[in-house]
């Protein structure tokens, strides 16, 4: 590697140690999916519910009967394809509830009293038991786990490939590789492997969202009819926060051209062909 320029390699390192620090924060935050407006469908009680929620687990904010805020987490049956965020004592516990509703038990129910309470529990009184409500529509709107596990599997693997990127960079910057994995060469490829790896976790989700979250949220309530949350969900800034790595990849990639670009231009660098115009006989004595 030509011993200028190196400052744009240096920035690429920073770019891309960046990109993966803000995919970190994006897949660990409880962000994902926000609705202030999911309400309950016995038409008595106007206050609206709050429910956030990451990639693993959320809260759950309810108004009616009584005033609380419990922790939600992400239940998933792979064998089933299907993913709802519930709660409960203890994992086994929140798999038999998300497989009574999958095969649409009318005996489904989740004690709330067994969920992890953020703050008001038992201030207001007793919490109830959430329970399927008789004329629920079979045809549920599931969390895809397929999609699910996707989505983590490519922002993780964007945030290793970018913190290898990182590396790479400064191993660049202070040194000459000569294996073209390990070279400026590379850097191009781990960080469009970065880069795209973002991108497809961003559009597993925002798709899913658009067909599934958008119109059921998936928490218990809203899987057993007793609340709905139809067109009130929206992506929150855990998933908008994706937009941080793809812009920093982008100038990764970006800082790279520029360099590659700079150097074909500066005539220090160019390759210089002698002709070696002596009679070639002379070497003959």
């Amino acid at each position: 590697m030509a011993t200028v320029k190196r400052a744009f390699v240096f920035l690429t390192c920073i770019f891309s140690g960046l990109a993966a620090v803000f995919t970190l924060v994006a897949l660990v935050t409880e962000q994902w999916v926000v609705t202030d407006d999911a309400r309950w469908t016995n038409g008595e009680v106007t206050e609206p519910n709050t429910i956030k929620y990451g990639l693993f687990q959320g809260y759950f904010a309810q108004q009616y009967p009584v005033s609380t805020t419990l922790q939600i987490t992400m239940t998933c049956l792979l064998s089933e394809n299907v993913c709802a965020l519930l709660c409960g004592r203890d994992q086994d516990e929140r798999y038999t509830i998300l497989r009574q509703l999958y095969q649409n038990n009318p005996n489904a129910t989740q004690n709330n009293e067994n969920c992890p309470a953020l703050r008001g529990t038992f201030s207001y009184g007793r919490l109830p038991v959430s329970t399927y409500a008789a004329d629920v529509n079979d045809d549920k709107k599931f969390i895809n786990a397929g999609v699910w596990v996707s989505t983590i599997f490519f922002l993780a693997l964007s945030i290793a490939v970018g913190l290898a990127c990182a590396a790479l960079s400064i191993w660049n910057t202070v040194a000459n590789p000569v294996e073209a994995y390990f070279s400026i060469f590379g850097l191009y490829i781990y960080n469009a492997v970065a880069l795209a790896s973002v991108v497809i976790g961003m559009c597993l989700w925002g798709v899913m969202h658009l067909y599934v979250m958008f119109h059921n949220v998936g928490v218990f309530d809203t899987l057993a009819g007793n609340m709905t949350s139809d067109k009130t969900a929206h992506l929150g800034y855990s998933y908008w926060i994706l937009i941080i790595p793809v812009v920093f990849y982008c100038a990764s990639i970006a800082l790279l051209y520029v360099r590659q670009y700079l150097l074909s231009k500066d005539p220090g660098h160019k390759m210089v062909h002698r002709e070696d115009t002596a009679d070639p006989a002379i070497y003959l004595y």
